[in-house]
């Protein structure tokens, strides 16, 4: 299957795309989007990786959002600390549930930050090893399939004998779709690449897996310009 995996170089466009980004740097709004001071409550959460009953029990126990799970904490500010993806049957449903409450927190005074971790990055660039089947199935339905069939056409045009069966096993139900989705362009990969790989809130730093001893030589800004994840 390695002929099959070269024909489909989805994994090689989004690498390059997630370089280019490190390289200019995330958008960035007044004080860079980074500084957040005089928060008098801040919920932090980390290493979801698609535990999605989970998290919602924690975001109930702390009063985030209440039993519809909608924003009910005011001015918190709710902070992922990255690994939100990846293991998990149900990665799809936290991303969804963080992108809602992000504008849910903004309109009542709060907010919510997604600090990026190693496995945003790797869904980003193509690095898959820790996808659960599960979690493919999430994108299985008509789009996966048109996608699907679009690829297996490009592979028999070059490789007429091609089986389709190893085509399948190779790329199970819902990848095509989970690929697009995590793209450039796409609902979550989009989104994903706005997000900083560290946050400064009153005196504290939120960051994923540590501060690395670069950051005290970059500083805030510049670590987000550059540091990959």
């Amino acid at each position: 299957m390695g002929d099959i995996r070269r024909m489909i170089p989805l994994m090689q466009r989004a690498l390059i795309v997630v370089l280019a980004w490190l390289l200019a740097g995330p958008v960035a709004g007044a004080d860079s989007g980074y500084r957040f001071t005089d928060v008098r409550r801040v919920v932090a959460v980390a290493d979801v990786h698609g535990a999605y009953p989970e998290l919602l029990a924690a975001l109930r126990e702390a009063a985030v959002i209440d039993e519809s799970l909608r924003w009910r904490a005011g001015a918190t500010h709710l902070v992922s600390l990255g690994d939100l993806v990846d293991r998990g049957a149900e990665s799809r449903k936290v991303l969804d549930l963080l992108m809602r409450l992000e504008g849910e927190a903004r309109d009542a005074g709060g907010a919510v930050h997604v600090v990026l971790g190693n496995h945003e990055v790797m869904n980003i660039v193509g690095d898959l090893r820790y996808v659960a089947e599960a979690e493919y199935r999430a994108f299985a339905g008509k789009d996966d399939d048109a996608l699907r069939e679009a690829a297996w056409q490009r592979v028999l045009a070059q490789e007429p004998d091609a089986a389709r069966a190893a085509f399948d096993a190779a790329y199970p139900v819902g990848y095509f779709a989970h690929r697009q989705a995590f793209s450039a362009d796409g609902r979550y990969g989009a989104w994903l690449l706005r997000r900083p790989f560290l946050i400064t809130i009153n005196d504290t730093a939120f960051a994923h897996g540590g501060l690395a001893p670069i950051v005290a030589k970059l500083g805030l800004d510049e670590t987000n310009r550059t540091l990959p994840a």
